[in-house]
Parts: C-alpha cells; structure tokens; sequence
C-alpha cells in the first residue's frame, strides 16, 4: 500500500542538519537512507507516494534490495545465481501494482519498471545445479 509523505519547511530543515551532522559524525548511510535524504532535498517540500518493494528470492540474489520506490521512479536490478543453481529455467514472477509483469519486466536476469505506481513484488526460484554460479 502506498505511503503519502508530506514534507514540511521546518521537516526538510531538520532533514538537511541531520544528513550534515550524519556526513560529520561519519555514520554511515544505507542505500534507501541516501536515496530518500536527496529525494526530500529535491523535491523540496510538499508530497510524494512511496511503494513497497518486496523479494522472494531463493538461490540467487539480486544487486538492488531497495525497500521502497518513490512514485514516478523506475526500478532497476540484475539477478544472480546462488553458487550451485541456474537461472536457466527459474520461476520468476514479478507484479506491480498488482499486475504480473514478468513478461515485460524480467529479461536475462535484468528486471526494469519504468515509472513505478503501486507495490513491486519480485518472486525467484532459481534452479539447483552441480555447477557454480551463473550470472544473467
């Protein structure tokens, strides 16, 4: 479900000190921290959607693990075999906002979705093998 922030003079003012004391201190950001500091930075004040990204994932990884999406963003990630599986043949479903879109989101281990506007959810199952790992 999407979330509505609102983001005041006052909060974007306590946001810039933060991330100035945060870069100071030398406390490190993750990812999402850093992504969502600039976005509020950027847009300035006012309001934006985020939506939730989910992962089901078994027997590989993906190199994007970002927990939320702002509206409007695209979404970008490459998929890679566990040591010991294939993507060769794994049960990949994605959705959007509750759609599957796996047929237009997911090709040789990249997943795209351009401008996102509901929750993403990325299901793999990668395939076990007596191999080593495999990158899409």
């Amino acid at each position: 479900m999407a979330e509505k922030v609102i983001i005041t003079k006052a909060k974007l003012d306590a946001l810039a000190q933060t991330i100035a004391l945060k870069a100071v201190v030398t406390t490190p950001l993750t990812i999402d921290q850093m992504i969502e500091s600039v976005s509020k930075l950027v847009i300035g004040g006012g309001s934006y959607t985020t939506y939730k990204v989910s992962y089901n994932l078994s027997g590989c990884t993906l190199n994007n693990s970002r927990s939320s999406v702002i509206s409007g963003q695209d979404y970008a990630s490459f998929v890679t075999a566990s040591s010991g599986y294939t993507l060769t043949g794994a049960s990949v479903i994605i959705t959007h906002a509750e759609s599957n879109i796996t047929l237009t989101a997911y090709k040789n281990g990249a997943i795209v979705i351009p401008n996102v506007s509901g929750d993403i959810t990325i299901s793999i199952v990668a395939k076990a093998t007596s191999g080593g790992s495999e990158i899409m």
